[in-house]
């Protein structure tokens, strides 16, 4: 019902309209992500944990750009903070920084985790260009996290079960960059939970499809020296659907082998 009432309002005021990049050719709704980002709120309530609370404003500014397109720096400027907080409360972080003094070890830990969380947070938003990717992978990443690491992340299963639902293809409203960047700051934050590392690369290995799409057409596109910042169709999905393969088939590849 939510999600019934977001695309019926969103598709007066938050339309994606295609273009060069588009795996799309009709005008449909977009920024639908808001849904799990608003069921995510009550997390607070049932565990106290303050990841999505802290990945609010991110999806504030992913609604924002979805309506107005904003600046790419301004945006990357929300995602550090994020990272930052994300960083700094993060159990992974106390466990490594040394007597919680100021230190140029402790900063440039602060640093680094803080930058991999916005490096998660632009590949998986690189990602987001064919019904039910890229929520089919990261409903993968929180069952996982729900069944080995925290009970209440049931909460965002359910709400990605029921967008995907409105997602699959063809898509009746998209994600949006207010749900991509909140569930890839999400996910990034609770891993980030866990002090072992190994249990960390385990978590991040469920993402290797999204992830090792986005950074293998990363390195190809600096390599043959074109302008990384601007839109394109070279991903490997975006390839696959070129080539004749439907949204439902390169979806599932990637979620199967998540």
């Amino acid at each position: 019902q939510i999600l019934k009432f977001f695309k019926f309002n969103f598709s007066k005021y938050f339309v994606d309209k295609p273009n060069l990049r588009s795996s799309h050719s009709k005008k449909t709704p977009t920024s639908g992500g808001i849904s799990f980002v608003l069921v995510s709120q009550f997390l607070y309530f049932f565990s106290k944990n303050p990841i999505p609370l802290i990945c609010l404003p991110l999806a504030i500014i992913g609604l924002l750009d979805d309506k107005f397109h904003l600046s790419s720096k301004f945006r990357y400027f929300i995602q550090i903070i994020t990272g930052f907080l994300i960083a700094i409360r993060s159990p992974f972080y106390t466990n490594l920084v040394v007597n919680k003094e100021v230190n140029i070890f402790n900063i440039l830990v602060t640093i680094s985790i803080a930058f991999a969380v916005t490096i998660i947070i632009n590949l998986v938003n690189f990602m987001d260009g064919l019904d039910g990717l890229v929520a089919g992978c990261m409903l993968i990443g929180f069952l996982a996290l729900a069944f080995l690491n925290n009970g209440n992340l049931f909460l965002i299963v359910g709400s990605l079960i029921a967008f995907i639902y409105w997602n699959w293809h063809p898509s009746k409203i998209f994600m949006g960059d207010i749900g991509s960047t909140f569930l890839a700051a999400s996910y990034a934050g609770f891993i980030l939970e866990n002090t072992d590392l190994t249990k960390i690369f385990i978590y991040l290995s469920i993402l290797f499809p999204i992830f090792a799409d986005s950074v293998s057409c990363l390195i190809m596109r600096i390599l043959d020296k074109q302008n990384i910042f601007k839109a394109h169709k070279l991903h490997l999905y975006q390839r696959l659907h070129q080539a004749g393969y439907s949204h439902e088939k390169v979806s599932i590849i990637y979620i199967s082998s998540s």
